[in-house]
């Protein structure tokens, strides 16, 4: 510290709190009621841009006898939107019907996960919420749950009625348990990352940071590319049905699943029924076939336009190489040992991608209202999800382009070199041809800020690697304090 402030203890650093109060003190005050609140908008606005889409290509599908528009209609997608899942009770004269609706559109989650990730990162230095990492983890589990449940709030009390399945009335709500999970779970990631990503890396082994990137950037090459195919084909093909055009509205709400789905197929993987009740659901999508246990594949599906899927596929597939190549160190020569990491922890995250966020499923129960031995109740559930095939073969496409990453980058660098800026981002493939992409995951010298407490007055600290100026935190404002400015001790 500068020479005249040793020795002399602040009014505000007798018995100074921990790092813990001093984070949750900063929250309750404007700034971080305000980050809060703002995360709450974002996470509201993308649920109802979600519903109102959904809502507008509903209305002019002609399906206002069964889907009436009104007020309450707004709600009930917004909490279909952040949980997925509609339940359905109905009753006649003699029997009671309850469903359970379940598919996840994962637009909504995704916007507001992004949404919530850039407001993170303005308002860290404002709003007193960087800190160590456990009051960081914290602050953030709190913020995401209090956020959830007001988003529950507002979607959960309205509900529909309305008549199908052969009853008269049928009331529709969205389920208040899968919105304040899955809010807490995505604004949580959000919030973390934003505010001690780089904390958190430091950590970790470097092993798992490298294999964390390397999931990133194939992540981000498969989607960009398959959702741009995504995009043109599916509105291609609605101009050309000359038909369900307010269909293409629901492109922002479900792009993430129809990605996921063309990764499947593309992969040579298929779409799978419930063997027991293939042959209903075979009845309203006849691609499914007549047999029980039917799949469907791209060829099913598409016929010969399938081969522009597979095309787009092997685009998706160099891509991705190309990116997780360049970020990977540069090593002169191939090196197997560095590719099983990438398809192991890809078939975890596929099989929670594939099996528990994208599926649809309806389950539930038809209830006699007077049970006999020869009337009982019956269980109804049947879905539609990806087959074991498309897990196996997403596996081996993940591992090809694990392997395609030792090899690519340099034959593109050589033939392409714009194409391999394009493909594995300018300052990737320049650390990447530098050398260095390999010593950038994990180490401090990657991270702007490096946080901890200060012994002397349990103050938390955090100090600009970049510049060396160091600041704390004022327990009474919850905002920053330069207690040594940057180049302070140069020259000592």
């Amino acid at each position: 510290m500068p020479q005249g402030q040793v020795g002399t203890a602040q009014p505000w650093q007798v018995g100074q709190p921990s790092a813990m109060a001093q984070t949750f003190t900063a929250w309750f005050r404007a700034p971080g009621l305000t980050s809060t609140a703002l995360t709450l908008a974002v996470v509201l606005g993308s649920a109802a841009v979600s519903a109102i889409l959904t809502l507008v290509a509903i209305t002019t599908a002609d399906t206002s006898d069964t889907f009436p528009t009104t007020f309450s209609m707004l709600p009930l997608l917004m909490g279909w939107s952040l949980g997925g899942q509609f339940a359905l009770t109905g009753s006649t004269s003699y029997e009671t019907v309850t469903l359970t609706f379940t598919l996840l559109p994962m637009g909504a989650l995704t916007a507001a996960a992004i949404g919530v990730y850039l407001i993170a990162r303005r308002r860290t230095a404002v709003d007193g919420s960087a800190a160590p990492p456990v009051p960081t983890l914290a602050r953030a589990g709190a913020e995401a749950f209090a956020v959830a449940l007001l988003a529950c709030l507002v979607t959960a009390p309205f509900s529909l009625s309305t008549k199908m399945l052969g009853l008269k009335r049928v009331v529709v709500s969205s389920s208040p348990l899968m919105t304040i999970l899955l809010v807490t779970v995505v604004v949580f990631a959000a919030l973390v990352v934003a505010r001690s990503g780089g904390q958190l890396l430091e950590r970790l082994p470097v092993p798992l940071v490298q294999v964390g990137r390397e999931l990133g950037a194939l992540g981000v090459a498969l989607g960009v590319v398959l959702g741009v195919f995504v995009i043109i084909a599916y509105i291609g093909a609605v101009l050309s049905q000359g038909s369900g055009v307010s269909s293409i509205l629901l492109l922002p709400v479900l792009l993430p699943n129809l990605v996921l789905v063309a990764l499947g197929l593309g992969s040579l993987g298929g779409l799978t029924a419930d063997t027991a009740q293939a042959m209903d659901l075979a009845y309203y999508m006849p691609s499914l076939g007549g047999e029980k246990g039917g799949d469907a594949y791209a060829w099913t599906w598409f016929g010969s336009w399938s081969i522009l899927l597979f095309v787009a596929m092997i685009v998706a597939i160099v891509a991705a190489a190309v990116r997780v190549g360049v970020r990977r160190g540069r090593a002169g020569r191939v090196e197997w040992q560095r590719t099983w990491q990438l398809p192991l922890v890809s078939l975890v995250v596929g099989a929670i991608a594939f099996y528990g966020l994208l599926p649809l499923r309806f389950s539930g129960s038809d209830v006699p209202l007077r049970s006999s031995s020869a009337e009982a109740a019956r269980q109804l559930s049947y879905g539609i999800q990806p087959n074991a095939l498309t897990f196996i073969m997403v596996g081996i496409v993940v591992a090809a382009i694990s392997v395609l990453a030792e090899l690519l980058p340099m034959r593109i660098h050589s033939a392409f070199p714009a194409v391999l800026q394009l493909a594995g981002g300018k300052k990737a493939s320049a650390a990447w041809l530098a050398g260095t992409s390999s010593s950038q995951a994990g180490t401090p010298s990657a991270q702007q800020w490096v946080y901890g407490t200060d012994p002397a007055t349990g103050a938390s600290t955090a100090t600009d690697t970049a510049t060396g100026a160091v600041f704390s935190m004022d327990p009474a404002t919850g905002q920053w304090v330069e207690t040594r400015p940057a180049g302070w001790g140069d020259g000592r």
